[in-house]
């Protein structure tokens, strides 16, 4: 998997390979069929498996189902950085496919309402 615990409410989370599967376009899960045949069953399905899940799955999982490659990377990390605060994740780092400008980090950094710390030109570190 591409996230991987750091400690334990830590996360890494492969920006690069996530605009990669995401690119593939939506895929299937048995949840979904069984959703799309009988929602009441689905549902009950999803918060089983949601319970099981850990912080990392949980993001990721989310993050392929709210972000998109047609949106901006701007756009795109904001809403990873607010999903993550749902998920109640303290801390983050994010590979990147490319630098930022500092303006952006700054206007992405503003906008999550987190702190942002470049570790170098393409790993972030976030204070949730």
């Amino acid at each position: 998997m591409t996230i991987s615990q750091m400690q334990s409410n830590a996360v890494r989370f492969d920006y690069t390979h996530f605009l990669g599967e995401s690119s593939r376009g939506h895929r299937w899960r048995f949840v979904d069929v069984i959703n799309s045949i009988a929602p009441i069953f689905g549902t009950l399905w999803q918060q089983e498996i949601d319970k099981a899940q850990n912080s990392e799955q949980k993001l990721w999982e989310s993050a392929l189902n709210q972000l998109s490659s047609t949106h901006s990377d701007e756009k795109n990390l904001v809403k990873l950085l607010r999903i993550a605060k749902q998920e109640k994740i303290a801390s983050l780092e994010i590979s990147l496919p490319y630098s930022f400008e500092k303006n952006q980090i700054q206007a992405i950094s503003d906008r999550a309402e987190v702190t942002i710390e470049c570790v170098d030109e393409e790993l972030w570190k976030v204070t949730l």
